[in-house]
């Protein structure tokens, strides 16, 4: 079932001269930000199907060796203090870390509110990226 919030969202980002693609079923935004301390990073923005919540979740931030592990649990608690608006999740199977946020909109107004989270969401991944990175390379 397509999302009326997806649609509004996909106008409103193609107002501002953004770069994404929507899903053929009109439920998900993927977008990229080129960000100050990484190359760039896509974010999957979802939709849910009463058009009152959506989902923002990157791809992978970095992966990183299985020795690493324990550093990147303790890692992934320390920023989710540090950063109170987005979670950042260890996949301990794939060995990466992602980051994710969960926002409630409001359907005449959400191409604003996700444009405006997905920026503050992007820029918390770039502020984080260097405290991510250093830990990988120690």
């Amino acid at each position: 079932m397509s999302s009326m919030a997806a649609k509004i969202t996909a106008a409103y980002f193609d107002s501002k001269n953004m770069d994404f693609m929507i899903s053929e079923d009109f439920t998900s935004i993927t977008t990229q930000f080129d960000l100050e301390n990484t190359d760039g990073i896509n974010v999957f923005i979802r939709f849910d199907p009463d058009d009152h919540t959506v989902n923002l979740t990157t791809s992978n931030i970095i992966t990183f060796p299985e020795t690493k592990l324990p550093e990147m649990l303790a890692l992934a608690n320390a920023l989710n203090c540090q950063f109170r608006w987005i979670k950042f999740v260890v996949d301990e199977q794939n060995k990466s870390i992602i980051a994710q946020d969960d926002a409630v909109i409001q359907l005449d107004s959400c191409g604003e509110e996700v444009f405006e989270c997905s920026l503050h969401f992007a820029k918390i991944v770039d502020a984080a990226f260097p405290l991510i990175t250093a830990v990988v390379s120690v």
